[in-house]
């Protein structure tokens, strides 16, 4: 059953759902702005991890930071299961738990609970359909906060990320014990968000490019993959929903994890991932989020989407794309002199119909048949060559802004 709130009751019903989470608290707010109460009513999570959070936030396109300030991104930056989202055009306000939400006019902004005057509608929904990430139809369920929970997470599935943070488990005893190692943060855009750089291309990066935990120990592949003996060179075309083609693939969705305390500096090629992402931390500053994607090829996720593969030819050669805006595309079109690689050919390709504007880095006459199994004779040269050219790339994109 709905329930119209105004005044107290509104500000009751929204302190409780923050307060009363236990598996889910969504947050769907353009402006936030946490006064001394809202965040000792957050700070009860804050030791929890299997309390997920996710924030939403909207509008201020020219300057994101006005949406969340730098004092509160910080503050949630500590919680050990939050995910920070951006959708511009976001006007709507929903604040929901497992078991309840509320859709209303008020923004999570002290000075609107302090001074205006606000309408919301409250209503229960059945548990089952919050307890995971994606909705289950129930007919006995509250469908108003089903509907509101279902167009929620359209809105999550396309919205821009700012911040990754996932809480890593380690099973034990065939997986009816868990412990609990900490947290790692899977991605952060957070400086260049809150600062004002100008409009910048959003992200290709994804919410559900990102686990809903960290398995410690877990292997990479549940079956050996296999290399595939003829590679579709047109397949490392990205839609503009960030997807690659084909979509048809097997993929077991398996990601990579990096732990701080795990990095070898052994070249070795099963290390040949922690290699890679810390090259590319001590180039940019920016500890990048990597993984496997359907098709087998290395996928890089900076503030950018980076995929590598090998291709299989008359020789070997490693290909690595990056996507670009039509103004980048553009602007390196007319100055490609800037792109000088003594080891890599760089090549523009244009977009259209769907699909991204690219630049391809190619570097051949290669050992190696597989990016997954990259010969250890190699694994310097490889490595240094997808480092260099994803720095390049986001250094050329920082400069143009």
């Amino acid at each position: 059953m709905a329930n119209f709130l105004t005044g107290n009751e509104l500000e009751e019903k929204i302190t409780n759902i923050i307060f009363q989470a236990k598996k889910t608290l969504l947050i769907l707010s353009p402006y936030i702005k946490l006064d001394g109460h809202f965040k000792n009513l957050f700070s009860n999570h804050i030791e929890n991890p299997t309390v997920r959070i996710i924030v939403i936030i909207g509008k201020n396109e020219d300057n994101k930071g006005k949406s969340l300030n730098q004092e509160d991104f910080e503050f949630f930056k500590k919680f050990p299961n939050i995910s920070i989202l951006y959708v511009k055009d976001l006007h709507a306000k929903y604040y929901a738990n497992e078991i309840e939400g509320v859709i209303t006019s008020i923004n999570l902004y002290d000075y609107s609970f302090k001074n205006n005057i606000e309408f919301g509608i409250s209503s229960k929904t059945n548990e089952e359909i919050l307890g995971g990430l994606t909705t289950i139809s129930n007919p006995f369920s509250d469908s108003l906060d089903r509907k509101a929970w279902e167009k929620s997470f359209q809105l999550i599935d396309e919205a821009e990320v700012i911040f990754i943070k996932r809480p890593k488990i380690q099973k034990k005893f065939l997986g009816l014990s868990t412990n609990h190692l900490g947290s790692e943060v899977c991605y952060d855009n957070i400086d260049f968000f809150t600062k004002r750089y100008g409009k910048k291309e959003p992200s290709t990066v994804r919410f559900n490019d990102f686990p809903a935990i960290i398995e410690y120990g877990k292997a990479r592949y549940e079956v050996k993959p296999r290399r595939e003996e003829v590679a579709n060179e047109n397949s490392q075309s990205l839609n503009k929903n960030g997807s690659s083609r084909p979509q048809n693939s097997n993929s077991n969705g398996n990601y990579y994890h990096r732990s701080e305390n795990s990095f070898q500096t052994t070249f070795t090629p099963d290390n040949y991932k922690e290699i890679i992402s810390k090259k590319i931390a001590d180039l940019t500053g920016k500890k990048p989020f990597l993984k496997n994607n359907e098709n087998g090829n290395l996928q890089i996720n900076t503030s950018n989407r980076y995929e590598a593969f090998i291709w299989n030819g008359k020789s070997n050669a490693l290909r690595i794309s990056g996507i670009f805006s039509n103004r980048e595309y553009n602007y390196a079109k007319n100055n490609m002199n800037i792109f000088q690689s003594s080891k890599m050919i760089i090549e523009l390709e244009a977009g259209g119909n769907g699909k991204y504007d690219l630049i391809w880095g190619t570097m051949s006459n290669l050992k190696t048949c597989d990016i997954n199994e990259i010969e250890p004779s190699e694994i310097e040269e490889i490595t240094d060559a997808i480092a260099k050219f994803i720095a390049g790339v986001e250094q050329f994109k920082f400069k143009i802004f």
